[in-house]
């Protein structure tokens, strides 16, 4: 009835060609509003895969510092008390008591105050430090798969501003200082068509802060990358001082290493019991045994940060896609994440030498 009427009022040709030049707007804001859910979703879901990589790698990152800082501790101390007479290095009355190189507690205090062993505990904060970013952006991926889907309201800025918090945090401590704030536009366009949905703005901008926090994250990537190069520059191979000074207490299991030697040339290795006779009869053997094992390559490189750097990189390439109204392909970030995988994986292995190896390979 109300079509009847307003068609009369207006004249039915004044009516229908007003009605066919709106219904294709109607239908592209539909479709366009569709297409930008589906992208935040595929956006969201490589973002949570991404940052669980991230997660995965940190978590063996943050076990070998913990190991390279006890190792160190070993080193310096095994070092300096060496000379000491028996019973000297377990003293631990500072007044009135042995060389400071032979007490215990003289010993743990100067190791806390070693230039090296301070980068290690400020790196050992910076781990800390991203483990929590990386756990504050998945939240805020999270958060935009949910207003994708139901549009969430407050909780995907909330997580946004969370996440942000705590890369500024990070960043702050690798010096290279806050995220990037997303500046709103008030020209509301998403790729070169006015966006007339709220919901869609929201998207939109939270894939633009999103994009400024993980670019924020491989900034400090590339900034803690440094700090490990830097530490290595300064302690040298810390496993390969650790072997050396087990070695000289006796402690080197050389059958392992000589299997592998034997292995790798294709001869065939007999059993454990004709190695270690072959070791026991002939010290040359047994010497150029120790002298692979303990052998310093040098540093060549951290392949676990720099795959997560290009894991950041391939991602933020997906926002820029998203923003600028273009597809949402997650292929090239599927191929990092199980690229960084991959080398975590091996470098968690259940062999020290072959897990040491692999993170610097």
């Amino acid at each position: 009835m109300t079509d009847l009427l307003t068609r009369s009022q207006c004249g039915a040709m004044s009516c229908r060609p007003r009605f066919r030049l709106c219904a294709p707007w109607v239908l592209l804001l539909a479709t366009a509003c569709a297409a930008d859910r589906q992208g935040a979703l595929e956006l969201a879901k490589a973002g949570i895969g991404a940052t669980s990589a991230i997660s995965q790698e940190i978590d063996v990152r943050s076990d070998r510092v913990s190991n390279k800082i006890a190792a160190q501790n070993f080193n310096y101390a095994y070092s300096s008390m060496r000379n000491c007479r028996d019973g000297d290095q377990w003293t631990i009355t500072i007044a009135d008591g042995p060389e400071p190189a032979c007490d215990v507690l003289a010993v743990a205090t100067a190791r806390s105050n070693a230039p090296v062993a301070v980068k290690l505990a400020e790196l050992a904060a910076i781990i800390r430090l991203r483990a929590r970013a990386v756990e504050k952006l998945t939240a805020a991926y999270r958060a935009l798969g949910s207003e994708a889907e139901y549009d969430a309201g407050r909780e995907l800025e909330t997580a946004i501003d969370e996440a942000t918090a705590s890369a500024t945090q990070l960043g702050t401590a690798l010096g290279i200082g806050p995220v990037t704030e997303v500046v709103a536009s008030s020209a509301k366009f998403i790729g070169g068509q006015l966006a007339e949905n709220a919901h869609q703005r929201r998207l939109v901008r939270g894939s633009a802060r999103l994009q400024a926090i993980t670019r924020h994250l491989r900034l400090a990537l590339e900034q803690e990358r440094k700090r490990h190069e830097q530490v290595d520059s300064v302690a040298g191979d810390i496993e390969a001082e650790t072997r050396r000074h087990l070695t000289t207490a006796g402690l080197l299991e050389a059958s392992p290493t000589l299997r592998e030697i034997m292995e790798a040339s294709d001869f065939p290795a007999p059993d454990e019991g004709s190695l270690i006779m072959a070791l026991e009869e002939d010290p040359r053997l047994r010497a150029a045994t120790q002298v692979t094992a303990i052998a310093d390559g040098g540093p060549n490189g951290d392949p676990a940060l720099s795959a997560a750097i290009d894991l950041l990189a391939a991602l933020e390439v997906e926002h820029e896609a998203f923003q600028a109204r273009r597809e949402v392909s997650t292929a090239a970030v599927s191929v990092s994440i199980d690229r960084l995988a991959e080398i975590v994986e091996r470098a968690s292995s259940a062999d020290p030498q072959a897990a040491a190896a692999t993170w610097e390979e």
